[in-house]
C-alpha cells in the first residue's frame, strides 16, 4: 500500500498534527489558570541587615582559629600560640610582628580579621 518513505512522511505529519493539538489544548486552558495568579507583596518588610563581622582575639584563639586566617597555616599557628604562651597576652595586633615569620605584609593580610581584647 505505501513504501517506506510514504510511511515515514505519515508518521512525522501525525507526530506534527499531535504537536499543534496539544499546543492549542494548553494555550486555552493556560490563561485561565494564570489569571487568579498574582504577585503580592510581603505583609511585613524586612530590614536587610549586614551580619556583624568576626574577629579573632590573638589572646583567645586557638591554633585551629588562626588557621582560618589569610596565609596562616598549621605551623604559623603554632607559632602565634607558642609566643604567647611564653611572652603573655598580646597587648596590639602590631606585637603579632614579634613572631618568626609574620612580617608587615603578612599582618597586613589578617589584621582587618585580628583583635586584641
Amino acid at each position: 500500500m505505501f513504501n517506506q518513505r510514504e510511511r515515514m512522511a505519515l508518521v512525522c505529519l501525525l507526530i506534527v498534527l499531535c504537536i499543534g493539538v496539544a499546543t492549542a489544548w494548553f494555550e486555552k486552558r493556560e490563561p485561565e489558570e494564570l489569571e487568579n495568579f498574582r504577585v503580592e507583596r510581603a505583609a511585613v518588610d524586612v530590614p536587610l541587615v549586614e551580619p556583624e563581622p568576626t574577629f579573632i582575639d590573638l589572646n583567645s584563639a586557638t591554633t585551629e582559629d588562626l588557621e582560618r586566617l589569610p596565609s596562616i597555616g598549621e605551623k604559623m599557628a603554632v607559632r602565634i600560640v607558642e609566643y604567647r604562651r611564653v611572652n603573655g597576652p598580646f597587648k596590639t595586633v602590631r606585637q603579632l610582628q614579634e613572631v618568626r615569620g609574620i612580617g608587615s605584609a603578612t599582618l597586613e593580610k589578617i589584621a582587618p580579621f585580628i583583635r586584641v581584647k
